[in-house]
């Protein structure tokens, strides 16, 4: 079914965008939502947390042709809608309606989401007059302030590149997630829930899904605030980026089957199955891939067994000269003439394939042979791990730390014998299993409590999959938000470890300041917790396992050591002073 056919807003749109600029002026590259069902589907699914933000103020950064706008609206019955449209003329003709409504609150503001000045001419127009800026100090500002929502659609297509973000909506995302803590921005109002639609492919930069994906900004993000996916495309069908490193499919299946076990399905158009992941199969060698290959061998095997091909192709002897005789290429033609004397012999193409086929297969075998083994390997380890952390500082752990030494040490022989990339894939194989079976899993996307609904491309225009993210911010831990230097350091040594995610904390600490290691990591106990996804053996957590509760007691541990480098040269070692100290609060920004 075509995308008109399915969607008459899509049609609409489409015909408004193709006015000549001149005539029509406005950002054509926008990705904008034209799916209404989509829209209930995702109201429906939010309504129970939607309860509580009933006659708030809403501000909504690119409406666009207003579809999400006026569902959303319409559920929530808020007091006011602020539409911050800077393309207002393109639209108009779709937002008209909404503010022409008898005893409309819809309220445009033809201002740039992506412009601090334009939330504080919000305030300066009295467009917010419920809202107060809280003063510093004010235990309102770590408190939900349930009477403001923000919504935000931000996604273009091609995306549009800022500085070393690769996209716009990646740049805004990472702006409002560094203003919790900081109070900034509309984040003064106190602790504000925003509800941001972006590029699905942009959503692991925020709420990764494997421990290869875990950078600064979803360990910052999750310092602050709790983030849940509640729509978006599922995996099987995502054109993952070339860079996108999955987990294994058994971490996924497991991590939805937690969640299928305990919450309610929704619209079965909506249900993602639980299966294992196409492109997750495949990075680890047991997809898609394989399966054509040995599907390809077993046809031409087949072929040939039936006498429909044929193995050689029969030529006559090559006549050689005395002078290629004496350079040894006598041997070479020898080496391919056939049993009878005078047959030349050479595999036909097909033939040539299917040995090509049976070696590659073969490797193919071997090496996933090598790789369950090692699996296998680091499973018992980390059985064996927890129950001498279980057990400590009985004498039965001391019996059963023996066996774990020597299964490590063999182990890491078997390590050190497997090539770049099989070991490379065993130790992300260790470190999503850790991250996921920790009491507390370490990425938030295992914490989830429901999974996402699944969209469809053609549900937008252009037919651009984009993610819901609903963030919820949350207080600073007291330790962080008490002591600004403690949360100095703490956002410094973030930002400078997970430059080397792969490298081991020592090593990344190490390289901070000479000894540092040596001083803090004694006293970061979660770091040798396995049950808090620690490791008793400090040479293999790797800095991509850190929680932020590991970063916050190695933060603790940096003020208190006598011979940390200044707070100046910190700030030169990371060469820019970090983007959180960028960003003003509304009240003492110089318009």
């Amino acid at each position: 079914m075509s995308m008109t056919t399915r969607f008459p807003l899509a049609a609409t749109l489409a015909a408004r965008r193709a006015c000549r600029p001149r005539k029509v002026p406005g950002d054509r590259k926008r990705v904008n939502i034209v799916s209404s069902s989509l829209c209930d589907d995702v109201l429906d699914h939010l309504a129970p947390s939607l309860e509580r933000h009933e006659n708030c103020d809403i501000i909504e950064v690119n409406p666009g042709p207003g579809l999400w706008s006026s569902k959303f609206h319409d559920h929530v019955k808020p007091r006011s809608h602020i539409l911050l449209e800077p393309d207002a003329t393109l639209y108009e003709p779709f937002l008209k309606p909404l503010l022409d409504r008898p005893d409309s609150r819809y309220r445009l503001a033809p201002y740039s989401g992506f412009e601090w000045a334009s939330y504080r001419r919000l305030m300066d127009e009295g467009l917010l007059p419920h809202q107060n800026v809280l003063p510093a100090g004010d235990a309102r500002l770590d408190q939900p302030n349930n009477s403001l929502l923000f919504l935000a659609t931000l996604a273009s297509h091609p995306p549009k590149k800022y500085g070393t973000f690769g996209s716009e909506s990646h740049l805004l995302v990472s702006q409002l997630l560094s203003a919790i803590p900081l109070h900034a921005i509309f984040q003064a109002y106190g602790l504000v829930r925003m509800l941001i639609w972006i590029p699905d492919q942009d959503k692991k930069l925020t709420l990764p899904k494997a421990v290869a994906d875990r950078r600064k900004v979803a360990v910052t993000a999750e310092t602050s605030s709790r983030i849940f996916e509640i729509a978006g495309m599922q995996e099987k069908c995502a054109s993952s980026s070339k860079r996108s490193i999955s987990r294994h499919p058994d971490f996924e299946m497991e991590s939805m089957a937690r969640v299928l076990k305990s919450t309610k399905t929704c619209s079965s158009h909506r249900q993602r199955e639980l299966q294992r992941p196409v492109h997750s199969q495949s990075s680890w060698g047991t997809g898609t891939k394989q399966s054509e290959a040995q599907r390809e061998m077993d046809a031409l095997r087949q072929l040939f067994m039936e006498n429909k091909l044929a193995k050689y192709k029969t030529d006559p002897p090559p006549t050689l000269s005395s002078s290629q005789l004496d350079t040894g290429k006598k041997s070479k033609i020898a080496g391919r003439l056939g049993k009878k004397k005078g047959v030349y012999r050479t595999a036909t193409p097909e033939y040539a394939r299917l040995l090509q086929l049976e070696r590659d297969v073969r490797r193919e075998l071997q090496g996933q042979a090598r790789l369950d083994q090692s699996r296998q390997d680091q499973d018992h380890l980390y059985r064996l791990e927890r129950a001498v952390a279980q057990g400590r500082p009985s004498s039965d752990a001391e019996a059963i730390r023996k066996p774990w030494e020597d299964l490590k040490k063999n182990v890491d022989a078997k390590l050190q014998n497997l090539n770049t990339n099989d070991r490379d894939r065993i130790l992300l194989y260790s470190d999503d299993k850790r991250a996921l079976e920790a009491d507390v899993p370490t990425l938030m996307w295992d914490r989830r409590t429901q999974e996402p609904l699944n969209v469809e491309p053609d549900e937008f225009l252009p037919e651009v999959p984009l993610a819901l993210l609903d963030i919820q911010p949350k207080p600073l831990p007291p330790r962080l938000r008490d002591s600004s230097d403690v949360y100095d350091y703490y956002t410094y040594i973030i930002s400078l470890l997970f430059l080397q995610p792969k490298q081991t904390v020592r090593e990344g600490l190490e390289a901070l300041a000479p000894g540092a290691s040596a001083y803090i990591l004694p006293r970061c106990l979660s770091i040798r917790n396995p049950f808090k996804g620690g490791r008793l053996d400090l040479d293999d957590m790797r800095v991509r396992m850190l929680t932020p509760e590991m970063f916050e007691e190695i933060a603790v541990a940096w003020e208190g050591w006598p011979f940390k480098p200044s707070m100046d040269e910190f700030v030169q070692k990371m060469g820019v002073i970090p983007q959180f100290k960028d960003i003003p609060s509304p009240q003492v920004r110089v318009m």
